[in-house]
């Protein structure tokens, strides 16, 4: 799972207004390996906010500008979508030729980073009265920055656009939301860039991404499942632990793209949810792979398979629940999304 492909209609990369049709998905998509455990993960891989104090960030998030239901739905739905084309974007442009040398961690890494960016910023202002699709072209070279990726605005925006024109749709401008002052596409997106820099990651933080918990989840997982009389039993006969190696690989894999769309959710932010919002997506990415073999399993039953693994220890159960109910909300509200863009299509 963690794959909705594309929101079909008149295909694009745009933003969330319906007459510029967002069509391009992969907003959620597929894998890659992480890190976690009570240990905090190598300082290579941790993440501190620039600029303002990571706990306050991460708490105005989660305050949407409107107290109405509506207008907080409506919020959520505009941020989802806008990391959908940030994600995009990097999955565009670091494909074929330009994909050579770069892992899929990577790749994923930089996807993650780029949602946690929108929220970020969105926490601070009122995306409604800026390009929606300035702010993902302007994460997504952040992202790409960050993650060390050798690029520029040029690229980004080229990327962006080489897409639009494929899908018959006008390319970003110097028309696009309240920057249209400025010369050039490039330079909107410079600028938003700047504006997004104090919600971007250095490498010299104490803070985690939710990916940095995936690998020793998955590990720790992979070392008791040959040992699991449950998961013996759906062997049929075969060696536990070949088997084990086996589906580790997979497992790390498909709970990195859980991880990724589990991000377009603001409340992945919290200071207390890496690790919860990764065991999550292992618990989902687990329910994935055993449906693919015909072995659905419902989510207290997995939840009690990866507490007998080891793989929640320090976790609320309670929690663990909450955050995988937060996931699925992504899909659901990505759902309500692709249907109210393809109405919009029919009477536009």
């Amino acid at each position: 799972m963690g794959a909705i492909r594309y929101l079909k209609c008149s295909p694009s990369m745009g933003g969330p207004d319906p007459k510029q049709v967002l069509s391009t998905g992969g907003a959620f998509y597929t894998p890659s390996p992480g890190s976690d455990s009570d240990s905090t993960p190598s300082k290579r891989r941790r993440l501190l906010i620039k600029g303002s104090p990571q706990a306050e960030l991460q708490e105005a998030a989660l305050k949407f500008p409107a107290a109405d239901a509506k207008l907080e739905r409506e919020e959520r739905m505009n941020r989802m979508l806008i990391c959908n084309t940030a994600r995009c974007v990097i999955r565009d442009l670091l494909c074929g030729k330009r994909a050579i040398g770069i892992s899929e961690e990577i790749r994923v890494r930089a996807q993650v980073v780029a949602c946690h960016a929108v929220q970020s910023y969105s926490a601070s202002t009122l995306i409604r009265n800026e390009s929606p699709d300035g702010i993902a072209i302007a994460a997504a070279l952040a992202s790409l920055k960050t993650v060390g990726i050798d690029t520029n605005a040029e690229e980004v925006v080229s990327t962006f656009n080489a897409k639009r024109l494929v899908d018959g749709l006008p390319e970003f401008g110097d028309s696009d939301g309240p920057l249209e002052g400025l010369r050039s596409a490039v330079e909107i997106v410079l600028e938003l860039e700047t504006r997004l820099s104090p919600c971007i990651w250095t490498l010299d933080s104490v803070a985690t991404l939710p990916l940095d918990y995936v690998e020793t989840l998955v590990a720790g997982v992979g070392g008791r499942l040959p040992e699991n009389p449950t998961f013996i039993s759906w062997c049929n006969g075969r060696d536990a632990h070949a088997q084990a190696t086996l589906w580790s690989k997979q497992l790390a894999t498909t709970t990195r793209c859980f991880v990724a769309d589990a991000v377009m959710c603001p409340t992945s932010l919290l200071t207390t949810r890496p690790k919860v919002t990764a065991a999550a997506a292992l618990a989902l990415a687990a329910q994935f792979m055993l449906c693919r073999v015909g072995r659905c399993s419902s989510r207290s039953e997995l939840v009690n398979l990866l507490e007998d693994l080891g793989a929640t220890h320090g976790l609320l159960r309670m929690e663990l629940e909450q955050a995988i109910d937060e996931i699925l909300n992504v899909f659901r509200l990505w759902k309500e999304a692709r249907s109210e863009l393809n109405s919009a299509c029919k009477s536009a």
